[in-house]
């Protein structure tokens, strides 16, 4: 597995993903059910991307063979105190592989 930052032509497989695990990730993401379209997920990665710019985030895609398996980011980066939020979730097919 490998990570890059997320980018807009992430879109589509990035809401794949979460379509085909809704009823799995349901039970700890409590924004799932609110991504009903793709431009759900076109907002979240625009929003992601205007958090790097401004220094307050980072996002990235988990891949595994160039596909996107799940994401990781680091939230509400306080670099004064150097500190940060990480969250992170794997489509559940991609989870227990070490």
């Amino acid at each position: 597995m490998t990570i890059r930052k997320i980018t807009p032509s992430d879109a589509p497989q990035l809401f794949a993903l979460t379509e085909t695990g809704r009823e799995y990730l349901r039970t700890w993401l409590p924004w799932v059910d609110k991504t009903t379209n793709i431009s759900h997920t076109e907002a979240f990665i625009e929003s992601s991307l205007h958090a790097m710019n401004d220094k307050k985030g980072e996002t990235y895609v988990i891949l595994e063979e160039d596909q996107v398996v799940g994401v990781i980011s680091f939230n509400l980066i306080d670099w004064q105190n150097k500190t940060a939020y990480i969250g992170y979730w794997l489509g559940e097919m991609h989870q227990g592989k070490g």
